[in-house]
């Protein structure tokens, strides 16, 4: 009895291992054709996206797709080709294009002409999509709230102020040091963004304004004070304040630095991607493993949010934002933008 209760579990585990084998991600290389066209498909395991190399009579293109693993091989299962682009389709994976001109890779709105109708005005920002996006726009003496119809001022200060240095987000939350003071702060505001309530959370040390921000982990602001030489860890839903180490986060590990580099305002963290957008001598690029991508012919100035698949980025006066499939629109416009865009925050 016990031999064959023994001689199940042997058999359960090698099915279980069989199936673990079976699905587990794999890098690999497959060579297959799509009607005219020669596909090289590879998974890289470390960068958990799948490479295409797609060559035809008189076109090559790379595609990089951030995406999980399938065990199935083969997975472009129709190709068409017009105006310098191959459109790819897939049953298993997203349907992508790939297009190119005389300078490379660009998107297949590169050219498109962004036009909207202004559907809202407020505090002179013209409002022209209402996305799921929430948003914090500093405009010198309170914050504009938008999220979606809702839209309402958050005072905080007493006197204007021309560009907000000590604030981050923190999950949803904006946290803002106290600009009341002069030279130091002993408090910071706490803005809820699904709501727009303000909580102060005293500190029990001052920090100057001198200091700047390191970055951000668990809940955790990381920050120098330059007047002090001292490096601090605030946690603003606690309220509490403390001295750390002399280190920033870089890709997940700890790095000790020295004061000097602190005091230059040399480091920061640092998380690495694989894919990420960038403005490159005014070109806003999507950045992945094999290839850059202009995705517009606007002129850009900057960036001010974005994840993998999706950008919100400024040019002259306005506000616009991308995703892969709606392509670009126009979200807002605001004339202050030409001269200071530094404090507009998306969530």
């Amino acid at each position: 009895m016990k031999k064959l209760v023994a001689l199940i579990v042997f058999f359960i585990l090698l099915v279980l291992l069989f199936v673990v084998a079976l699905y587990i991600p794999k890098n690999y290389k497959y060579q297959y054709r799509v009607g005219e066209y020669q596909i090289v498909e590879q998974y890289s395991k470390k960068q958990k996206s799948y490479f295409f190399t797609v060559t035809g009579d008189d076109v090559t293109g790379k595609y990089a797709l951030l995406s999980k693993y399938y065990r199935k091989r083969g997975l472009i299962s129709h190709i068409d080709s017009q105006d310098n682009c191959l459109y790819i389709s897939s049953k298993t994976i997203s349907n992508f294009d790939i297009c190119q001109n005389e300078d490379g890779y660009v998107t297949k709105y590169y050219n498109q002409e962004v036009q909207g109708s202004i559907i809202d005005t407020y505090d002179n920002i013209n409002i022209y999509k209402s996305l799921d996006h929430k948003m914090l726009i500093w405009n010198y003496d309170s914050f504009v709230y938008v999220n979606g119809s809702n839209i309402k001022n958050i005072s905080l200060f007493d006197d204007d102020v021309y560009e907000l240095k000590l604030l981050t987000k923190i999950d949803h939350y904006l946290i803002v040091a106290d600009y009341n003071q002069k030279y130091y702060f002993e408090k910071l505001y706490r803005i809820d963004i699904k709501n727009g309530a303000v909580k102060e959370i005293k500190l029990n040390r001052k920090v100057y304004f001198d200091a700047y921000i390191l970055g951000t982990y668990k809940n955790n602001i990381y920050l120098f004070d330059n007047n002090k030489d001292i490096e601090y860890i605030i946690n603003p839903m606690k309220g509490t304040i403390d001295k750390y180490s002399k280190s920033i986060l870089v890709n997940g590990k700890w790095e000790t630095v020295t004061l000097n580099k602190l005091k230059k305002r040399e480091v920061a963290f640092i998380n690495t991607e694989d894919y990420y957008f960038n403005v490159i001598d005014g070109l806003l690029y999507y950045i992945t493993p094999i290839n850059e991508v202009l995705v517009t012919n606007q002129e850009v100035s900057r960036i001010v949010e974005s994840n993998t698949h999706e950008v919100f980025y400024i040019a002259d006066d306005s506000l616009y934002y991308v995703n892969y499939k709606d392509g670009i629109s126009i979200v807002m416009s605001y004339t202050e933008w030409q001269f200071n865009n530094s404090n507009i925050y998306i969530f």
